[in-house]
């Protein structure tokens, strides 16, 4: 069994996820690579596509043009149309691949072309669904609206807004080509795996949906002595460390940086400390509390000291499906506070390993944070938490999960 993963960048939350998928097939013995576009080639079983100076060039002017496409319609929200993209038939790897595997493919992979090429291929696709775009007329994330039940149009994430516009037209699109193809999407978390079924795509195609977690080494985010990791990161603090951190954390109003400026205001300033990383850009409210900012991390060995020194991790967003961070976190052994939305609830058991908010109460969002800081005293063990990982989310369960998927959609 020879499999293919499609990635556009190996760096965000997507290609983290597809690495560590990658890596847990490799070692239960499934042939398996990844191929992508942006990021760099440190491993074998790694393929970058733009090495090629012209491949870099074609890239650039597909994204302006794509940019331009999609900016005629004023996106109100983080939203994706393009109609340029790489070109698959000449990359060995997709030849020789029993089953291509589709993770996040916007800004550089996903084409007209694209869509023709893999149905000439007559491999099997597996879709694992990090977010909504794959059911969707565009957009990521629908927020509150529904029309991607009904096929989109009109859509509310366009500030040009008509019954025929760009969403229904990628709706159209997408009907036409999935339906040539043998198409399976797999769901992060039950959440987005449920709103996949009620998409009015895969009820009209009949696409099969199934839900496997992402999986995390939890060798690699294991619990660690909190006194020698903040030494080893030079943590001079004494007070109860609140971890908050994304790509995007203070930037994407979906993470909620908004609603953690408010629960945190109830806070006293003397007892805790905040500690961020990712892209943040904290306004002065929050500069009043002790700071700690770590700023990008893309070394896992890095972030998995930054978990082992805070005493609880806040997941604020307003919609999500299977966080990463949320993921590292546990497996550290540091308790997460998340309201109940998306795929929350599928890692986080309320007052066991975290605390589930009710949706955008900071008032109780702020009692997690109190909850899980008190650790031991509320039940809170750092091990306890650890071993629930080990047992939902290694390796050897989600590669055999998939295993199966791709036995299965190749006999189809």
């Amino acid at each position: 069994m020879k499999v293919l993963h499609l990635i556009t960048d190996e760096n965000g939350g997507a290609g983290r996820a597809a690495l560590r998928i990658n890596d847990a097939l490799n070692q239960s013995g499934i042939e398996s690579k990844v191929l992508f576009i942006y990021g760099d080639k440190l491993r074998d079983d790694l393929v970058q596509y733009i090495p090629l100076f012209k491949n870099v060039v074609k890239l650039k002017i597909y994204e302006k043009i794509n940019l331009h496409h999609v900016n005629r319609f004023a996106p109100k929200t983080y939203f994706s149309a393009e109609k340029y993209g790489i070109s698959l038939k000449d990359i060995p790897e997709v030849k020789k691949a029993d089953v291509i595997h589709i993770h996040w493919i916007n800004k550089g992979i996903w084409s007209d072309r694209f869509a023709k090429e893999l149905i000439l291929l007559q491999k099997p696709v597996v879709w694992t669904l990090h977010d909504m775009w794959a059911y969707t007329g565009g957009c990521h994330y629908n927020g509150e609206c529904e029309r991607y039940v009904k096929g989109c149009g009109n859509c509310e994430g366009l500030a040009n807004r008509c019954q025929k516009d760009i969403s229904r037209e990628l709706v159209a699109k997408k009907l036409h080509y999935y339906k040539q193809m043998n198409l399976c999407f797999i769901g992060c978390s039950e959440w987005i795996t449920n709103e996949a079924k009620k998409s009015y795509i895969v009820r009209k195609l009949g696409i099969r949906c199934e839900c496997i977690p992402n999986t995390i080494d939890t060798n690699l985010f294991n619990v660690h002595d909190r006194s020698a990791c903040k030494k080893i990161l030079n943590i001079q603090t004494d007070k109860k460390v609140i971890l908050f951190g994304a790509m995007t954390s203070t930037t994407d109003r979906r993470k909620g940086y908004h609603l953690l400026k408010e629960a945190i205001s109830h806070l006293d300033r003397d007892e805790y400390a905040l500690a961020i990383f990712g892209n943040s850009s904290l306004d002065d409210d929050m500069k009043k509390y002790e700071i700690i900012d770590f700023g990008q991390v893309n070394d896992d060995v890095h972030l998995s000291l930054i978990y082992n020194i805070a005493d609880v991790f806040v997941a604020p967003s307003i919609q999500e499906n299977l966080a990463n961070t949320v993921m590292e976190s546990l497996s550290c052994g540091t308790p997460v506070v998340a309201f109940r939305v998306g795929g929350m609830p599928d890692m986080i058991h309320h007052k066991k390993n975290g605390y589930l908010a009710e949706c955008f109460d900071t008032d109780d969002l702020c009692e997690g944070i109190r909850y899980l800081c008190k650790g031991e005293e509320n039940g809170i063990k750092r091990d306890v938490i650890h071993e629930m990982v080990e047992n939902d989310y290694h390796g050897r369960k989600i590669s055999r999960q998939y295993a199966k998927i791709y036995e299965e959609v190749k006999q189809k």
